[in-house]
């Protein structure tokens, strides 16, 4: 079995759903609030623990994976992503995210809707812009325990299956493209450490990558196995932590600040930080200091450093670079 260079390893496995489509739908209105109004009822969280900053970073690359989230009333309306987009939110009277709107450099590339059954997304469609031209539609599965366990788009052909214990923690994403595996990630836990993931509140999924139920579980991960698979299926392992080399620094209410991997293959270093507002002063301090710390390079998409940045950005020419990567493993 063929290994991957660690600067391979991600933590997301990112694809921004970009304008691509030319098929027409009627752009519906899904009774949106406006974003300083969006507590809800029932719904504010102006007082809790919530996640502010999120930081992956690879040593061998040096370089930081940095997104931010910043909330009004107590709710998330701006999701500023590692790559320079920003996707802009807004609700309806019960508190659910019911549109977004993607821009990058003062240019609207997406505005996405979203409609629920039973307090549950189940279907979104991705605009080019602000025209009525579909770009993307995905249809979300859930299990009785109310858990995401497929992500299928109908229009960029992929889809993602989760797994999940009995006790609600995540186990495994496995992503599939134009009917064939592309990547795989598997988690083992150690320790009931909170999830900071949960702690944002208005987002209930990462609505922007194809692996939308990333970590969706009520713990963090102590180690994670990425694979990824080349043109013919065959399977390389790209990153492989240690569980019982992970390092975890934790603030308070059983939060993390930081959390370090160790690869059990090559013994490369990677972490994700976290900052916390509203939760004491151990959560909004730690990751800051690491953040300054080191080396922030900012990748753009298509960087052949990260499958993150070679997946991202527009969708314009993603199949070839999947499939040119797809040959790379298998090298």
């Amino acid at each position: 079995m063929k290994k991957s260079p660690s600067t391979w390893h991600v933590v997301m496995l990112t694809v921004f759903v970009f304008s691509l489509g030319c098929q027409k739908q009627e752009f519906n209105d899904p009774g949106l609030i406006s974003q300083a109004s969006a507590g809800g009822p029932g719904q504010d969280n102006s007082t809790g623990c919530r996640l502010s900053i999120f930081d992956f970073y690879n040593a061998d690359g040096d370089y930081h994976q940095v997104e931010h989230f910043i909330y009004e009333n107590g709710r998330a309306v701006e999701w500023q992503t590692w790559w320079g987009g920003i996707y802009k939110m807004a609700y309806n009277d019960k508190g659910k995210l019911t549109r977004s709107w993607l821009w990058v450099e003062d240019q609207l590339i997406n505005t996405i809707d979203f409609f629920y059954e039973k307090d549950k997304v189940v279907h979104e469609i991705w605009f080019d812009g602000a025209t009525q031209d579909v770009a993307d539609e995905v249809y979300y599965t859930f299990n009785t325990k109310g858990e995401m366990i497929m992500a299928r788009s109908t229009v960029n052909d992929y889809i993602t299956y989760n797994t999940f214990t009995a006790n609600g923690d995540q186990t495994s994403w496995f992503v599939y493209v134009g009917g064939l595996p592309y990547a795989k990630a598997e988690y083992v836990y150690t320790k009931q450490i909170r999830n900071p993931l949960l702690q944002r509140p208005g987002i209930d999924y990462e609505f922007p990558y194809i692996n939308p139920s990333f970590i969706a579980g009520n713990s963090w991960i102590a180690s994670e196995k990425i694979t990824y698979y080349d043109e013919s299926g065959n399977p390389s392992v790209t990153y492989n932590a240690d569980p019982m080399l992970t390092q975890w620094h934790l603030g308070n209410q059983q939060f993390p600040t930081l959390v370090e991997y160790i690869s059990m293959d090559n013994g490369s270093y990677s972490s994700i930080s976290f900052v916390m507002e509203n939760c004491g002063q151990e959560n909004a301090g730690g990751s800051k200091m690491l953040i300054q710390g080191k080396a922030n390079i900012q990748l753009k998409p298509g960087d052949p450093r990260s499958i993150q940045a070679l997946t991202a950005g527009s969708r314009r020419g993603l199949k070839q670079r999947l499939n040119e990567f797809r040959k790379l493993i298998g090298k």
